[in-house]
């Protein structure tokens, strides 16, 4: 496989290992995006007395901690099952 010097984005579906990637990257993002929700919706939605925003705010965690957790899997895979194209 001969590297693009250009670095266009279709090189970055090219192998299996490209693509696992590209899905800790779209998890990561998710992880970020629930965690902004919670900063700007639920934690000041609290300071305000709704206490059911707590409830979704536990909920809201607890999601981050399996996503997480799926992003550590997801690297383990990569470093470890696949290999990188030489």
């Amino acid at each position: 496989m001969e590297l693009n010097p250009r670095g266009e984005i279709s090189d970055l579906v090219n192998t299996n290992c490209d693509l696992v990637l590209l899905v800790r990257i779209s998890v990561l993002g998710l992880l970020l995006t629930v965690a902004a929700m919670n900063k700007l919706r639920l934690v000041p939605a609290i300071r305000c007395g709704n206490y059911s925003a707590m409830v979704h705010l536990r909920h809201s965690i607890n999601a981050e901690w399996v996503l997480v957790y799926f992003i550590f899997l997801v690297t383990a895979v990569l470093t470890t099952v696949m290999n990188p194209p030489l």
